[in-house]
């Protein structure tokens, strides 16, 4: 039979704590919050690392002890767990900070149905210099020649083959007129026209697609957390897993 050797070692027993019972000094009330306050430039304006975060801290302490208040603290000591918890804030400070930028933008919202508004904002300006010039260059010449002959005949009253006069008067018209056009008439037109359409046309889309109106709004409910939610989340590493209770 194989026999052991216990050693007696000085190692404290561990007890687990709800974050209930654990020492003040060690509670989110006195982590360490200067990292909200460090200077940052942004777009060349000096601002705060997490102005937003700092805000509404205390609203989240308050929430936090309200959900951990009968959660087991992780870490062998209350100290280890107070390291916990600070290491936690620093390292999401940033993402928290980004999540209420962004928090009452319409990307926080449940999108319904789809609408387009498409927005002029153009001016159309057109500048008109119209010139027109005519020359005429026509030349009308008129050419009279010839001469009218005038004839008078004596036919006697009695002929049956003729008129009853005793005489008839014929003219042959030997005047001839001849019209001619030289040169062209030209017309010249200069049309200076400039036209200039300057602005923005903006077209703005409710969403990227077409779906139905119950999946955006079950997606909502589904996938949006609000900003005291994720940051009770963020910390849930910070204390021990949670277990079923069997009471004997």
């Amino acid at each position: 039979m194989t026999e052991y050797e216990f050693t007696s070692i000085d190692f404290s027993p561990l007890i687990s704590k709800m974050y209930k019972d654990i020492d003040d000094d060690y509670k989110i009330t006195n982590l360490d919050t200067s990292y909200f306050d460090l200077p940052v430039t942004i777009d060349g304006v000096e601002t705060t690392r997490c102005p937003l975060l700092k805000a509404v801290w205390n609203i989240l302490v308050d929430n936090f002890e309200l959900y951990y208040d009968t959660r087991e603290i992780g870490g062998q000591t209350e100290y280890d767990f107070f390291c916990i918890m600070q290491s936690c804030l620093n390292r999401n400070a940033d993402t928290l900070e980004r999540q209420l930028k962004v928090y009452n933008d319409d990307i926080a919202n449940p999108i319904l149905g789809r609408k387009e508004i498409v927005t002029y904002d153009t001016t159309d300006k057109r500048d008109a210099d119209t010139t027109v010039d005519t020359t005429y260059g026509r030349t009308t010449t008129d050419t009279e020649s010839g001469q009218n002959v005038d004839h008078h005949v004596e036919v006697p009253a009695d002929s049956p083959n003729n008129d009853t006069d005793r005489s008839r008067d014929k003219t042959s018209f030997g005047h001839v007129n001849t019209e001619a056009n030289s040169g062209v008439d030209t017309d010249h037109g200069v049309n200076d026209e400039t036209r200039k359409m300057t602005g923005t046309v903006t077209t703005e889309l409710s969403d990227l697609g077409v779906r139905p109106n119950y999946e955006s709004l079950n997606g909502f409910l589904e996938n949006n957390k609000t900003f005291i939610q994720f940051f009770i989340e963020t910390f849930e590493k910070c204390f021990a897993p949670r277990y079923q209770r069997v009471y004997f």
